[in-house]
C-alpha cells in the first residue's frame, strides 16, 4: 500500500502533466483558429467542398441562421408566426426557428448549387419565406470548416 507522501507526489506529478497538456491544447487550438480562415478561403475560391488529406477530410460546413431584424423584437417574430399559423413554435428558440427556415428553403432547389451550398442572396432567401416572417427576420449563412475521419 502506498504511503501518504507517495500519493501526494503522484498527485503533484499528474497535476503538472495535466497543466502542461492544457497549455499544449491551448496552443493547438490557437493554431487551428489561425488556419481556419485561410483554409475556408482556399475552398471557396477554388470551388471545393471537401478534400481528402492523409486520413482526414476537411470540408466546408454551411448553416443558415435566422435572427431577429434590428428594428424588431422576439415579440414581433411571435406575432408573425401567429399570422402564418405557426402557433406551435411561438415562444420559439433559435433551434426550432432555424429548423423551420431550413425546411422552407429545402423546398427551393434553385437556392442551392450542385454541392448543396446556398447560392442565393439574403433577399432571395427572404422572398421564399412567408411575408410576415420575411419582414422581421434576418437570414445569414455561416460557413465553417470542419475535419472528419
Amino acid at each position: 500500500m502506498k504511503d501518504g507522501m507517495q500519493i501526494l507526489q503522484e498527485l503533484v506529478k499528474a497535476t503538472k502533466r495535466k497543466q502542461a497538456l492544457d497549455n499544449e491544447l491551448k496552443e493547438v487550438k490557437a493554431e487551428i483558429e489561425r488556419l481556419v480562415e485561410p483554409a475556408k478561403n482556399f475552398f471557396i475560391e477554388n470551388g471545393i467542398q471537401n478534400m481528402r488529406i492523409e486520413d482526414r477530410t476537411p470540408y466546408l460546413h454551411r448553416q443558415v441562421f435566422a435572427s431577429v431584424e434590428e428594428d424588431y423584437t422576439k415579440k414581433d417574430v411571435n406575432e408573425a408566426l401567429r399570422e402564418i399559423g405557426m402557433e406551435d413554435i411561438i415562444n420559439y428558440n433559435s433551434t426550432s426557428l432555424n429548423s423551420y427556415i431550413k425546411e422552407v428553403f429545402g423546398g427551393f432547389p434553385e437556392l442551392f448549387n450542385e454541392q448543396g451550398s446556398l447560392i442565393a442572396t439574403e433577399e432571395q432567401l427572404k422572398s421564399c419565406l412567408p411575408p410576415p416572417l420575411a419582414r422581421v427576420l434576418r437570414i445569414a449563412e455561416k460557413i465553417d470548416i470542419r475535419v472528419r475521419r
